[in-house]
């Protein structure tokens, strides 16, 4: 128990407690904000770790429980316009961390969201079961009017996968 005698010891009571609170919340907040980070990829860093660029529309989306019932995800498919990098193919379907089963929502802060229709390009690399993007959410850029926003400034989808082939011809 903490005895204070008049306002000074109890203003000094609080600073205390006030300390030892912050402290704490420091202590519990940090590593989750540590494991959140993450490091922020060129265009020209993302396309050369990439297997395959392609610009397209989103067609489909499922989501899954994972094989433990631990984990969301989500299998995107996308209807290809155009095949910047890797084998051509009509549709290309990658995979994220997150989505919705049975009204269970999980999301995570480093997954794009995305919606049927919506006009992408994506710098996917081969693993596992399904293609992924590449740096998480920084390898896909949603096109709005022939236009993509984001790292490198505003750049037209060809601007974009012309920068992405020369960085890796130049790799």
């Amino acid at each position: 128990m903490i005895f204070t005698s008049g306002a000074r010891g109890c203003t000094a009571a609080v600073r205390v407690l006030t300390v030892f609170i912050a402290g704490a919340m420091i202590l519990v907040v940090t590593p989750a904000a540590v494991l959140a980070m993450m490091i922020a990829l060129t265009i020209e860093e993302i396309a050369i770790d990439s297997d395959r660029i392609v610009h397209g529309r989103v067609v489909e989306q499922r989501s899954a429980w994972n094989d433990d019932g631990t984990a969301i995800y989500t299998d995107v498919t996308l209807a290809v316009e155009t095949t910047a990098v890797g084998a051509d193919a009509n549709r290309v379907v990658f995979r994220i961390d997150g989505g919705e089963v049975d009204g269970l929502r999980m999301n995570t802060s480093t997954a794009p969201h995305f919606t049927v229709g919506e006009e992408l390009v994506v710098f996917l690399h081969a693993g596992g079961q399904r293609e992924r993007l590449v740096g998480h959410s920084q390898g896909a850029f949603s096109v709005v009017r022939g236009r993509v926003s984001g790292r490198g400034g505003r750049l037209s989808v060809e601007e974009l996968l012309e920068r992405a082939t020369s960085a890796r011809e130049g790799q």
